[in-house]
């Protein structure tokens, strides 16, 4: 919040002071008229005084009106919004009260800051940092530091393209595990297939002579046929859950084929031993500006 302009009004005059944006600078008159410009201006910022008039501005650039008339009840407003802002000012005493609205203290017991001649001039680390570093070349500080920051990114960014690819090591480890249940189903199956099948057809066959030429029961011949194929259809549904497992694997690396994900997988070796490559070269890179930049500006 910075006070704009204040209006001093008094039975028969009125006085308008424009404050600067920045800084303002009361001379040429006595000390007593400079402090007793304060105590207006705090008055007016408190409520404790009557024909002080504000103008304030936010950081936000809206202009806030403190109206204190002699003879009418104090307010707060927003012009350029048309907005009556009084209750959103009012104190705990019951008056306009700016600084309290902000959390700054004005009674006995509160802060005063003066800033005479000896403090303005007096020089800080900051000040003599910037001398120094002003009295450098100019062109030479400014390429050393674009520099440091370009090849600070560099090395941020390829550190971070790495970390991405150590990321996928574990979905290659998972399209491996999926990979190698599924060449251990489909062994399985084509070991043990058809010999069951083998069993179902003989049983089957069986269980049709049986039926011709004897009074045997073929219950038992059917049972047979029956178990073998269940145990074929279930090697069967084992080998699609395994090939399901191992296309999602596939899938969540972005491949559509094994040969496709073992292609990529090449390309990343050889892409990844590029991007050391390049990580050492910017870190050295790095490390040479920043120690050009400490030797000219030191620390």
């Amino acid at each position: 919040m910075r006070l704009s302009r204040l209006v001093l009004e008094t039975e028969s005059n009125r006085v308008a002071l424009q404050f600067h944006p920045q800084l303002t600078v009361l001379a040429g008159v006595p000390a007593p008229v400079r402090a007793h410009l304060v105590t207006e201006m705090v008055g007016g910022l408190t409520g404790e005084r009557e024909g002080v008039h504000l103008e304030l501005t936010s950081s936000a650039s809206r202009r806030i009106t403190i109206v204190r008339p002699r003879d009418g009840e104090h307010r707060a407003e927003a012009p350029d919004e048309h907005l009556d802002l009084t209750e959103d000012y009012r104190g705990s005493s019951g008056r306009i009260d700016v600084l309290e609205r902000y959390g700054v203290r004005s009674g006995p017991d509160g802060c005063s800051l003066v800033i005479g001649g000896d403090a303005a001039s007096r020089v800080t680390e900051s000040d003599v940092q910037i001398a120094r570093l002003g009295s450098l070349n100019q062109a030479e500080l400014w390429s050393t530091a674009n520099r440091v920051q370009v090849t600070e990114g560099e090395f941020l960014q390829l550190s971070a393209e790495l970390e991405a690819a150590d990321t996928g090591a574990q979905a290659l480890a998972d399209v491996e595990q999926k990979r190698t249940h599924l060449d251990g189903a489909l062994a399985t199956r084509e070991r043990i297939q058809r010999s069951l099948l083998g069993v179902a057809a003989l049983a089957g066959i069986a269980s049709v002579v049986v039926t011709l030429l004897t009074t045997v029961p073929v219950l038992p011949f059917v049972a047979v046929a029956a178990l073998a194929l269940a145990a074929a259809l279930a090697l069967k549904a084992k080998v699609d859950v395994a090939r399901r497992q191992a296309e999602a694997a596939l899938s969540s690396t972005g491949s559509d084929s094994y040969l496709g994900f073992m292609v990529n997988q090449v390309n990343g070796l050889m892409s990844d031993t590029d991007h050391r490559r390049r990580l050492s070269a910017v870190a050295a890179d790095h490390r040479e500006a920043a120690i050009t930049w400490t030797r000219l500006v030191g620390n």
